[in-house]
């Protein structure tokens, strides 16, 4: 099972429309909350399934300006931690994957501009991403592709504090919303 639909939102959090926020945390919490639940105990059954719940580099610290995003990204992390170690004893692989940026037709939508074949700078494509989070199911709870993006998850949860990596992202994000 997959859980990979995701809604954000960017902008100043008091400013974007409360039912906006709420559909994306139905999107993004309750929708990977119930499919998950709904499966696993069939899976657990089957001794040999796998749960991927696509989480964000967004998830390791607050980030300003996807504020919603980032905390409904990191439920998905936590949840497949927590269940990896679960579901270890019973055959089931569980994996929260943070992709980082993505060219899918919603980020060629936005104003990034991409076109369909375009890789875009330190994108990755979405056959890369497929192929990295199976081949991560598995191995830990949670995983990045590619070193860099590894190395950034080092660097932001381990390295810095808290404090720092929520201002980090907050400069990165919020250019434009001075």
């Amino acid at each position: 099972m997959i859980s990979n639909a995701a809604v954000g939102h960017v902008g100043r959090f008091a400013e974007i429309e409360l039912s906006r926020m709420v559909s994306a945390i139905d999107i993004n919490v309750r929708a990977t909350l119930l499919l998950t639940h709904h499966f696993c105990q069939g899976m657990i059954r089957r001794h040999r399934c796998g749960i991927v719940l696509f989480s964000s580099s967004s998830a390791y610290q607050g980030t300003p300006f996807v504020a919603n995003y980032s905390a409904t990204k990191a439920y998905n992390l936590c949840l497949g931690e927590a269940l990896w170690f679960e579901l270890f004893k019973h055959g089931v692989d569980a994996l929260a994957f943070a992709p980082g940026a993505t060219n899918t037709p919603s980020l060629r939508t936005s104003k990034h501009g991409l076109k369909e074949g375009d890789k875009g700078l330190n994108m990755h494509l979405p056959e890369e991403v497929a192929l990295a989070a199976l081949s991560s199911l598995g191995r830990s709870g949670s995983a990045r592709p590619g070193v860099l993006a590894t190395l950034e998850t080092f660097f932001i949860s381990k390295v810095l504090s808290r404090k720092v990596a929520v201002r980090i992202a907050g400069r990165i994000i919020g250019k434009g919303f001075s």
